[in-house]
């Protein structure tokens, strides 16, 4: 009876502590076998995890895909300014042309046509060249002063009592010309002092004494106009008109060469 007695005190307590103990591996691992053979959403909840892991990143859409563009990035911040030290120092002295002076010096040459009147006997047209010089004095507003030079030889024919000479006429000329600049060619206004040299030769075989070679001081006025022709060259017509000893006119082109 007492034995009974035990069995039944101890039966409860014995089925409360397999109940509250843990079960075995093989047990755990039945009972999910069978939970996931029961329900299989479950096991795909278990899994899917582990493909996601593994599976690679999809491509994107194509209208996700941004293509590359040449715009460079858009930035608030200015560029700093350029000091000008930093401007002096980036600078290339580059050579400086000397100044050309404008000439203030000349030397010419021309050729022309005289007409010459008075004195002793009657005197034929003739040609005539000349050699000119000059040197800037001074500047009066825009015009230029220039002492002037010339040496005119004129080739004559000369008639006198019947007898014919022919010869040439020495003139040396001194003065100074008035030089106005345009935009397109420069006017001459001029005033010379010459002394006028003659030296015939009979044609006919006159031996005697010829009145016409003597000395003359004659005043010369004239002018014209010169186009720049190159640099520092220029030409251009001259006319002279001559009083004293002898009455003459030139008409001559002239070319000057500046320096």
């Amino acid at each position: 009876m007492i034995y009974i007695f035990m069995i039944w005190l101890f039966t409860p307590g014995l089925s409360l502590a397999q109940e509250a103990s843990p079960p075995e591996a093989s047990e755990t691992a039945a009972t999910d076998d069978t939970r996931a053979n029961n329900n299989p959403a479950a096991e795909n909840k278990i899994t899917e995890p582990e493909s996601e892991a593994k599976k690679p990143e999809e491509e994107k859409p194509e209208s996700e895909v941004k293509e590359p563009t040449d715009e460079k990035p858009a930035t608030d911040a200015k560029q700093p300014a350029s000091s000008p030290i930093d401007k002096a120092e980036g600078l290339v002295a580059t050579p400086v042309e000397p100044i050309k002076p404008a000439g203030n010096m000349y030397l010419g040459a021309g050729i022309g046509f005289n007409s010459i009147n008075g004195g002793l006997g009657a005197w034929g047209a003739a040609f005539a060249s000349e050699i000119s010089g000059g040197y800037l004095l001074t500047k009066i507003i825009d015009m230029d002063f220039w002492l002037t030079s010339r040496y005119v030889p004129i080739d004559i024919v000369s008639e006198k009592d019947s007898n014919i000479f022919r010869g040439v006429i020495e003139g040396w000329h001194i003065g100074g010309a008035l030089i106005i600049p345009t935009s397109k060619m420069k006017i001459i206004g001029q005033a010379e002092l010459g002394l006028l040299s003659t030296s015939l030769k009979s044609l006919d075989g006159y031996t005697g004494k010829i009145d016409q070679e003597s000395l003359k001081i004659n005043i010369f006025v004239g002018g014209g106009m010169d186009w720049p022709l190159g640099e520092g060259v220029k030409i251009g017509p001259r006319l002279f008109l001559g009083y004293g000893g002898l009455q003459t006119a030139q008409l001559s082109c002239q070319t000057s060469f500046l320096f």
